[in-house]
């Protein structure tokens, strides 16, 4: 069997007919196709680690102290954990409630699948258990609501990621624009990034996606974090090699 019909035979015809008709039906070059796109989602996924992780723990000091000064109605005060059950302060818990729940089982879950001899084998998960547990889609949908991404008007929920950042979310992006024109930037960045991160964990192609675009704009959101941000997640990065090394470009 030769490469060609091996590489078939791997992805299956309806994936591997995508790169057959990005190469204009030459199989050689559809083979080169692959593996450069497979560099790139590798790579991507690399990139796609340090904004996440930035992003997660810019949010979440931020909604620890926010919640940490929050009251009760019956007056008594929240804690800084933010994620504990029944201690999330009504403006967390109207957007992503649901969300935090499904983070403690999943964390709970994790607890006990470790060994029996692991020391926290089967422990009661922390608040960082429960965080490393959260998805990136939810960090999205505390800055902007869905239907925000294509411009419409936000219904209650959305009012509800207004205030949030109005009263402490702009300061785990101090670098963003001032205003309500900042959450609107910083949500539409974070979207961008679940959407490639999704298409890569999902082994979809990129051959659509501007790599140089999209990587400026996670750079920014960077820099809204922190501005030493990019230069230090930049240091090892191959995403612009790899856009210079896209095959298509010499076809």
């Amino acid at each position: 069997m030769s490469s060609e019909n091996a590489l078939l035979e791997l992805l299956g015809s309806a994936r591997h007919q995508t790169y057959i008709d990005a190469a204009a039906g030459n199989p050689q070059r559809a083979a080169e196709l692959y593996e450069w796109s497979n560099k790139l989602a590798g790579a991507w996924h690399s990139h796609i680690a340090y904004v996440e992780v930035a992003v997660r723990n810019a949010i979440d000091r931020q909604l620890c102290t926010w919640n940490a000064s929050q009251v009760r109605p019956d007056g008594t005060p929240y804690s800084g954990d933010w994620t504990r059950a029944n201690g999330t302060a009504e403006e967390i818990y109207t957007i992503i409630g649901r969300s935090i729940s499904e983070a403690h089982a999943s964390a709970a879950n994790e607890a006990r699948r470790r060994p029996a001899s692991h020391p926290r084998h089967d422990t009661s998960p922390t608040h960082d258990d429960v965080v490393a547990q959260m998805t990136f889609g939810l960090w999205t949908r505390l800055v902007l609501h869905p239907p925000e991404f294509s411009g419409s008007s936000p219904g209650r929920t959305g009012v509800k990621q207004r205030d949030l950042w109005r009263k402490c979310l702009y300061l785990a992006f101090p670098g963003a624009p001032k205003g309500d024109t900042g959450r609107i930037k910083t949500g539409r960045q974070l979207e961008g990034i679940r959407r490639i991160r999704n298409r890569i964990a999902h082994h979809d192609n990129l051959l659509k996606i501007d790599t140089t675009a999209r990587l400026n704009g996670s750079l920014t959101l960077l820099k809204y974090i922190n501005p030493d941000f990019p230069n230090l997640v930049m240091a090892h990065n191959t995403l612009r090699r790899l856009v210079k090394e896209d095959p298509r470009i010499h076809w």
